[in-house]
């Protein structure tokens, strides 16, 4: 349920939104805002959002059109093995280090690239001025390996710890 609302939440940014104002020009325009995600990032939160707009047909009398505006996202399938939440918890934690300030640095470090999927150069020259206000992380062409630019929204537990590092 979590994720399932912080995607749709995500797609739906503009507060003075509401369910009976949404229109398949709104739907239209929230889905291209979000080309510069990557396919599976951009699959789950469509997934979600059309799951929302089906709730919203079948229970607010909104046009069912909304939901043609919503682009099939395809995603190759990959043969490797993932690693849990729970697992990656569990490595994590296990980081100990001389000093309380690093350990907490090399812990949010660890799990902005296990919720990003940032590579270690890419997660290591990020910088405070890439990450927006409203929680997403912008990493640069120059630090990408195909060399664009790309977007990930950022989940509140890192939100919370990078805000408790000191901004160098």
């Amino acid at each position: 349920i979590r994720t399932y609302t912080t995607n749709v939440s995500y797609m739906l940014k503009d507060l003075s939104l509401s369910v009976t104002t949404l229109t398949t020009e709104t739907v239209r325009r929230q889905t291209t805002e979000h080309d510069q995600l990557k396919a599976s990032t951009r699959r789950c939160y469509f997934m979600s959002y059309r799951e929302f707009l089906k709730y919203a047909v079948k229970h607010y009398g909104i046009s069912a059109d909304v939901l043609e505006e919503i682009p099939k996202i395809h995603q190759t399938q990959s043969d490797r093995p993932y690693w849990t939440m729970n697992e990656i918890r569990r490595i994590i934690d296990n980081v100990h280090c001389k000093s309380k300030l690093v350990e907490d640095c090399y812990k949010a470090y660890y799990w902005f690239m296990a919720t990003t999927g940032a590579r270690q150069g890419e997660a290591g020259d990020v910088e405070w001025s890439d990450i927006s206000n409203d929680g997403v992380v912008t990493f640069r062409a120059s630090t990408t390996k195909g060399n664009t630019s790309r977007r990930v929204p950022l989940e509140w537990r890192i939100l919370e710890m990078l805000n408790r590092l000191p901004r160098r």
